[in-house]
């Protein structure tokens, strides 16, 4: 398309070469805000999912204890931060989007002014003047397309990233090889046991000391998210306890 323009005007072809690499730059450096605002929102996407299904799972519990109404305001809080983070994102593609076609206008504008100063003063016809305002756009219609698909394969990358993450963390095996002992008769302590959160700024359960004993009923009680599912995990193994030295 360039070798056109050039072809019928050398002045709007110098001008279209001249205004073509500013695109490209400003693809970067959009892009490289874009990248990092995805992965962002892709983090904070996963936290807010990760709670809603916390509070999901709980809802049979909630619900037989007469208490399935008091997430309610919790349940808005993480629809809220959802949407702001969702807005957040399409934000920043609009305005990246809004920017690179603001450039590509204002350069097609250029050829176009300078086309109507040289058409006035005959240096030109109005049929070249015609087809280089037509073939004009179509010269930043390419990057403009990269930019365009830019914001999807970004998000794409972000998930891609964090799924290549998962999959190369290596698997814990719990236990041994040894066969299970046999624990018939045998009294389970628990002392001082804490596991930390995933995101580590709290213990769920902190400091938990217990006892079991055989032929009895031995029931963790306390509120919701206090870690008694954690517990029952570290007490099978599949999950390692927080060291001591590492706890707040």
């Amino acid at each position: 398309m360039i070798v056109v323009v050039l072809g019928l005007d050398w002045i709007s072809a110098a001008i279209v070469i001249g205004t073509l690499p500013l695109v490209p730059i400003f693809m970067v450096l959009i892009g490289l805000t874009t990248r990092d605002r995805s992965a962002r929102h892709l983090d904070a996407m996963q936290r807010l999912a990760t709670r809603t299904l916390d509070l999901i799972a709980g809802l049979p519990t909630l619900r037989a204890l007469g208490r399935e109404h008091g997430p309610a305001a919790r349940v808005r809080e993480l629809g809220d931060a959802q949407r702001r983070a969702t807005m957040g994102s399409l934000r920043v593609a609009f305005l990246s989007g809004m920017v690179l076609e603001l450039l590509t206008t204002l350069a097609v504008a250029l050829v176009a002014v300078t086309l109507g100063f040289r058409l006035v003063e005959g240096a030109v016809s109005i049929e070249t003047a015609l087809a280089v305002l037509v073939l004009a756009p179509e010269v930043y219609l390419p990057l403009r397309m990269v930019g365009t698909h830019f914001h999807a394969s970004a998000d794409g990358m972000a998930a891609a990233d964090a799924a290549f993450e998962v999959l190369e963390t290596p698997v814990a095996v719990a236990g041994g090889e040894a066969p299970a002992p046999d624990l018939t008769g045998a009294t389970l302590v628990v002392e001082d046991l804490a596991v930390a959160t995933p995101d580590g700024r709290r213990l769920a359960p902190g400091r938990l000391s217990m006892m079991a004993r055989p032929g009895t009923i031995t029931a963790l009680v306390g509120p919701n998210g206090d870690g008694k599912s954690t517990a029952l995990s570290a007490l099978m193994g599949l999950l390692p306890p927080t060291p001591a030295s590492s706890r707040r």
